[in-house]
């Protein structure tokens, strides 16, 4: 997950950054709001989007001086394939895990639908 969400946006700017500050360019990290406000069960998807947030941070005030700005886009929740793998193969937890206790949560996480996609599920087409 880091790989993704975090060395590629740096590997793209360490690659890039002539170019960016030629043109006094923008770079624009897609961040999360699990990357601020951390959600159950998505430890490590959290800790990559927070990772980002804050190097996009720093970045922004090395880059200001030459012109470059950086900007973190911090989306609320969408309706994604995030979870799809876990509910459709029935994903559980192991039964001497410590966190069976919270199996049933575990599973309403995987199977729910976005608040947003809740709230206007009764107004948009299908």
């Amino acid at each position: 997950m880091f790989a993704v969400n975090v060395f590629g946006p740096m590997r793209m700017v360490r690659h890039f950054h002539p170019m960016l500050i030629k043109a006094q360019g923008k770079i624009v990290n897609i961040g999360s709001v699990g990357g601020i406000v951390p959600y159950v069960y998505g430890s490590s998807y959290n800790a990559s989007k927070a990772a980002l947030h804050h190097w996009g941070n720093t970045l922004r005030v090395e880059m200001k001086p030459l012109g470059v700005d950086v900007v973190n886009i911090i989306s609320g929740e969408v309706s994604t394939n995030i979870l799809k793998r876990d509910r459709d193969h029935n994903r559980q937890l192991p039964g001497t895990s410590f966190y069976r206790p919270l199996a049933d949560e575990f599973s309403k996480h995987i199977t729910r639908t976005p608040l947003l996609e809740n709230m206007l599920g009764t107004w948009l087409p299908k």
